[in-house]
């Protein structure tokens, strides 16, 4: 049996008065879904995004392990720990009593939930912050190499050499990088700038292979002789295995 979904705007939590899952049917490996949307009702907007620290990626490496343990047991670790502890029981508190005024002003339970994560995302955002500046730090004491974003943007293996990578590419792929290194996250914008650059160096690789392959062409039937010296040279550096046409 596979799982469904149903995709909600934000803007219209507080709208939906109940969501069902139906029973299993013979004819069909999936279970109906049904959402009640009460769209008379008064939106309420979002509840904001966490704002948090962004967590740095770094070169994970298991005989680290005990030293990233001991690190999370450092000062400047645990101390960051605590202030997330705070931070999230400050968050529980002040959800708490926005629940507690939703529901006395007779708000539906979808306003109260909304209240609820709209009083709490500035603490979540503080203990978050905290969480991954323990965990950053503990990967710094334990020796981990932090990943720059734009180092891995790199040709394909010996692509930087061949004859079809010329300045266009080499252009690009600095773009690319420096695009990169001025984000602090890979969105969408980046994502589509990466696919851009590995397309253009298909496309030149594939427009250089096909230049060689007419003028491969053109010798057959110009000069067959030194055609057939290329190939037979061509053969011989193969493994000995497929030296042989005929193998």
């Amino acid at each position: 049996m596979r799982l469904d979904h149903i995709l909600v705007s934000p803007t219209i939590y507080s709208a939906i008065s109940s969501c069902t899952v139906g029973a299993l049917r013979d004819d069909s490996d999936h279970c109906p879904l049904q959402m009640q949307l009460a769209l008379f009702t008064q939106l309420t907007p979002p509840p904001p995004p966490l704002t948090g620290g962004a967590l740095h990626q770094f070169t994970w490496r298991g005989e680290l392990r005990s030293a990233y343990a001991a690190g999370l047991g450092s000062p400047a670790a645990t101390a960051s720990l605590a202030r997330c502890a705070a931070a999230t029981t400050a968050a529980g508190a002040a959800a708490d009593a926005a629940r507690a005024a939703a529901s006395a002003a007779g708000a539906t339970p979808v306003q109260v939930a909304a209240a609820a994560a709209t009083a709490a995302a500035r603490d979540l955002s503080v203990a978050e912050r905290h969480f991954c500046r323990a965990l950053c730090t503990a990967a710094q004491l334990a020796g981990a190499r932090r990943k720059l974003l734009g180092r891995g943007v790199r040709a394909g293996r010996g692509e930087h050499d061949a004859p079809f990578y010329d300045a266009e590419c080499q252009a690009a792929k600095g773009q690319l990088r420096s695009l990169l290194r001025s984000r602090p996250h890979r969105d969408a914008h980046c994502s589509r700038a990466e696919n851009q650059y590995h397309s253009l160096v298909r496309r030149k690789k594939r427009a250089w292979q096909r230049q060689q392959l007419h003028e491969l062409l053109d010798q057959l039937y110009r000069e067959p002789r030194y055609f057939w010296q290329r190939v037979n040279r061509q053969l011989t550096s193969m493994p000995r295995q497929l030296q042989d046409p005929a193998a």
